[in-house]
């Protein structure tokens, strides 16, 4: 995939593995607002498990119902632990007798580990298979025209809890849909990685008319703080639970048990929400290490930075926070300690962020 982006982006811009800009941020976040992006997630973790337990398991471990899953059927849910903190967000899709468990960027080896944790005398094989799979996310309001030029009427049966097979230049892929980032659909195609260029490459040359750019990570973190999207590990890494981040459509409490149900339905049913998940504006852009302590007036610990970004629609720095509700009043200032070990001041305002 790097040599696809090289040949036909030459001012690409890596960071790791990672692109972190592919041809200019404000264009690659402008295709985001208003046209089509294609992100190259292939270092999302991919989990297979195997064995006539793996449903049952799953469903055991994960907060959404998974135990009536269909074969070619997708459910969005959470792992958590026994306090109800978030391990990872994941989609978990049913291939005939085995799973897909795809998860966060660069949580392949903790999220793997939790999955194995809980297996005792189960019968279930759990591969990480990570890398192994190019998937490539397709957003933007125009996804979906988009998506239906390229895939025509491949595409007439596919609803958000369907997968569908097809193919590209005669080679297999999945295709799922989810509900967007925006309210708009995006979508996932993910196959073989060693045929990943291959498909960058036939992805491309369909573009058409759209505003089309592929994605950089600078300008889809831009595009997602600005809609407050949490992603691993900045929100999900076992500090918050799912009503503190607002994500209990993921989490089905009438299910008979799993891990953390307990606290959440306790949380739920006593509305003891002690956290708030809200955005911040910053006076003076700055450099700041995430995860970062929020300090109130009395230089009090009263949240935590989780993520940060330069808004392109509103030309000034922002960020997300978790907060100690008794203290998030929007219009509220903290302050937080940049790298310089500057304080640097910052006001809570609602989320999404609108201009």
């Amino acid at each position: 995939m790097k040599e696809f982006l090289a040949q036909n982006f030459p001012e690409v811009v890596f960071e790791n593995t990672n692109a972190k800009v592919i041809t200019d941020v404000k264009e690659e976040y402008l295709s985001l607002r208003h046209g089509v992006g294609i992100r190259d997630i292939s270092d999302s973790t991919f989990i297979i498990m195997r064995g006539i337990d793996s449903l049952d398991y799953l469903d055991r471990i994960t907060t959404n119902s998974i135990k009536e899953l269909p074969v070619l059927h997708k459910v969005s849910t959470l792992f958590t632990n026994d306090k109800g903190r978030i391990i990872d967000n994941a989609a978990i899709v049913r291939i005939t007798d085995y799973f897909f468990v795809i998860g966060g960027q660069g949580s392949s080896s903790r999220l793997k580990s939790w999955i194995e944790r809980y297996i005792i005398n189960e019968n279930i094989i759990v591969e990480d298979m990570t890398g192994k799979y190019a998937i490539f996310e397709v957003l933007g309001p125009q996804a979906e025209s988009y998506m239906n030029l390229v895939f025509g009427e491949t595409l007439e049966s596919l609803s958000e809890e369907l997968v569908i097979i097809a193919e590209i230049n005669e080679l297999k892929i999945y295709i799922a849909k989810f509900k967007g980032y925006n309210g708009t659909p995006k979508y996932w195609i993910f196959g073989d990685y060693v045929h990943a260029s291959i498909f960058a490459q036939f992805l491309f040359e369909q573009k058409s008319f759209f505003d089309f750019n592929f994605i950089g990570e600078e300008a889809f973190n831009n595009f997602r703080v600005e809609l407050a999207v949490p992603i691993y590990p900045n929100e999900f890494k076992d500090m918050f639970s799912p009503y503190d981040l607002k994500i209990m459509e993921l989490v089905n409490l009438s299910k008979v048990r799993f891990l953390g149900q307990e606290i959440i339905s306790r949380a739920v049913t006593l509305k003891k929400f002690n956290r708030e998940f809200t955005g911040v504006n910053f006076e003076n852009k700055c450099d700041v290490e995430l995860p970062a302590i929020l300090f109130n007036e009395h230089n009090l610990e009263s949240g935590t930075l989780t993520s940060m970004a330069y808004s392109h629609s509103l030309a000034k720095q922002i960020g997300l926070v978790v907060v100690n509700r008794k203290a998030s009043p929007e219009g509220k200032q903290f302050t937080v300690i940049d790298k310089e070990n500057n304080r640097q001041n910052i006001i809570l305002t609602s989320i999404p962020f609108r201009k």
